[in-house]
């Protein structure tokens, strides 16, 4: 029945009718009312769904991520509601905690034009202390948990994404002056010879004197004791995740 309402509304263009007078109804039968919200996840992700109330979208997204069978497609149907109906906040906590990366960026890219945040954000869950030094970075990556790689490896199609001015996970910027922006920030981001993050990062590490591999701390923030260098951190981290993916990344934004 669900399925047929949801259809048929659509089909004759009446979608005032399926989310006033029709939700209201199935709405009171908890049951009912997430097999209404599976109904329109069809429809949703064809952008054939418009201006639907902020409480419903609100209802449908804590339907969906209180399944954990539904979260990657709670994903997908985030590209598509309108910004201006979610609860930011509440959203961008539920991507962080059920590790939609994917939609966490593009909120915060959308949302609050804010490109930088996710780098950081996703730099830190990979643990970027442990790339500042080639061969500790590689015994790392030997033993550290596939999911480190498989954000290492989201951070570089974001990278390239941003170096080319394009939205992630896929479109474009219609916005010229933006997209120039994003280019421009995201490039000297990658080549500053210094990091805020990852100086912050370290001083915590000393101060907590502790690390997987018993980094010497002191010595990565003395360049002259050391081999270790955080100059240039974010190119190295980089580097040092996949040297070849990054510099194929390099050649095909260049290009």
């Amino acid at each position: 029945t669900s399925t047929k309402c949801v259809k048929v509304c659509i089909l004759i263009n009446r979608q005032n009718i399926l989310f006033d007078t029709i939700y209201s109804q199935i709405s009171q039968d908890s049951l009912f009312e997430g097999y209404f919200f599976e109904c329109l996840e069809e429809y949703l992700i064809r952008d054939q769904l418009k201006e639907i109330p902020p409480q419903i979208v609100q209802n449908f997204i804590d339907y969906y991520s209180k399944n954990l069978s539904f979260h990657l497609n709670l994903e997908k149907c985030l590209f598509h509601f309108d910004i201006a109906s979610l609860d930011l906040h509440n959203v961008i906590q539920i991507c962080k905690k059920f590790s939609l990366y994917d939609a966490y960026i593009y909120l915060n890219n959308k949302a609050f034009n804010d490109y930088i945040l996710p780098f950081e954000d996703l730099l830190q869950m990979i643990n970027p202390i442990m790339f500042l030094n080639y061969n500790l970075a590689k015994k790392y990556l030997k033993e550290c948990d596939k999911n480190l790689v498989k954000i290492g490896n989201k951070l570089l199609v974001y990278l390239y994404c941003c170096l080319c001015g394009q939205s992630y996970p896929y479109g474009i910027i219609n916005d010229d002056h933006l997209s120039d922006k994003v280019r421009r920030n995201t490039f000297e981001y990658l080549t500053a010879k210094k990091c805020k993050m990852i100086d912050e990062l370290l001083l915590r590490e000393k101060e907590m004197n502790s690390s997987q591999f018993k980094i010497n701390v002191d010595e990565l923030l003395n360049k002259e004791k050391t081999s270790y260098n955080r100059s240039y951190p974010i190119l190295r981290i980089f580097l040092y995740f996949d040297t070849l993916d990054f510099l194929n990344v390099i050649s095909m934004t260049f290009n």
